[in-house]
């Protein structure tokens, strides 16, 4: 009979599994970043990789309330109901009114203030939510979802697209 090892080795024969250069950059890179990111605050540096600021072309006011289910309320700040979603139906609309309602518990302001949908130049829709200064431009989430609080706005994001 031959003889076998019960447990083979998995392991390799180098003692170290992370190469010691590969820590070295890795530390570099990191502090790197961060010496950057430190003389840019430090010096005031204008931010650049924010969207122009361009004239608003058509707004609505609502206000969007979630049930613990999952569901979202939409409606206009008189009260009128635009939209009630289930909670199977709602994804983006809920998400995005679960941020809005984080930021505005953590600025403590009412949840029933109404945010702004504004519809902008090339067809970018953007919320904005006055009382906290907090905003998203959709474009970065998708068309399909950007659709969803177009169609809250009551325009056609596809109409615009061909002046992008």
């Amino acid at each position: 009979m031959s003889e076998t090892t019960p447990n083979p080795a998995f392991r390799t024969q180098s003692s170290e599994l992370i190469p010691r250069w590969m820590i070295r950059a890795i530390l570099a890179l990191l502090f790197s970043v961060l010496a950057l990111v430190t003389f840019a605050r430090v010096t005031d540096r204008p931010l650049v990789a924010v969207p122009a600021d361009t004239p608003v072309l058509a707004e609505r006011a609502v206000v969007l309330a979630s049930a613990p289910n999952g569901a979202t309320r939409v409606s206009a700040p008189d009260g009128t109901l635009l939209a009630d979603i289930s909670a199977r139906e709602g994804g983006f609309i809920s998400g995005m009114t679960r941020v809005i309602e984080r930021q505005r518990s953590l600025s403590k302001v009412d949840p029933a203030t109404p945010i702004a949908i504004q519809l902008r130049d090339k067809g970018r829709i953007t919320l904005v939510d006055p009382a906290t200064g907090w905003s998203a431009e959709l474009a970065s989430y998708g068309d399909t979802n950007t659709d969803t609080f177009a169609r809250l706005l009551g325009v056609s994001t596809e109409t615009s697209e061909g002046s992008n």
